[in-house]
Parts: C-alpha cells; structure tokens; sequence
C-alpha cells in the first residue's frame, strides 16, 4: 500500500483500500496512466464539505452538482437543501459521499484504460 501511496497521494485509507484492489492486477505502466486519469478527476472530501457549507450560506446543493448528482443538486437548491436538514445529513456523511464518487470514478477510469489500452 505504502507504493499506492506514491501514486494516489490525497487519497485516504478507506480510498486507498479500494484503489488496493482495483490496481492489484496493474502493471506499472497501466497504474500510472491509471493514477494520471484517476488523480484529474477523483474528488477531495474536504472540498465536498465546504461546498456543502457554501449550502447554508448561499446556494444549497453546489456539492451534489460536484458529484454529478444533477438530480439532487437540483432538488437541493428548489427545496434550500432540504430547509437545511439534508444538507446536515451531507455534512455528517460527507466522506461516504466522497468515497461513492470516486468508486465510480475508478470503475470507469478502468474501463475507458481496458477500452482504449492507453
């Protein structure tokens, strides 16, 4: 994990753990044009959190529209996040947010790397 580290370096544990197993078959060409992809588009949780403080302040739901959850960013700024209870909820779970994001964004990143053989 400690090399994972050298290519993923705002990663946390949890993320590191399943970047662990979605790299475990990668030689170091793919794991570093993988990083190189992944790294561009993976989002970081604390810029997750502020946007969602932003909610309280401004307009609600600019986190979820970060996270490609047009839907909800919608629902978010008709409805002022909830009248502010959903955007606590996102505040609380912001991590697990984070984290759901960037399990997508490694899915995919691996499918465009197998698709194209960059």
């Amino acid at each position: 994990m400690n090399d994972l580290l050298n290519y993923f370096p705002k990663s946390d544990f949890e993320e590191l753990q399943e970047l662990e197993h979605f790299t475990r078959e990668m030689d170091d060409a793919e794991l570093e044009t993988f990083a190189r992809v992944y790294n561009a588009r993976r989002k970081d949780s604390t810029t997750i959190v502020l946007l969602a403080l932003v909610g309280f302040f401004a307009v609600a739901g600019i986190h979820r529209f970060m996270l490609n959850q047009i839907g909800w960013g919608i629902a978010y700024v008709l409805t002022a996040g909830f009248c502010g209870i959903g955007t606590i909820i996102d505040l609380v779970n912001h991590k697990d947010l984070t984290l759901d994001y960037n399990h997508l964004i490694m899915q995919r990143t691996k499918r465009l790397i197998e698709k194209t053989g960059i």
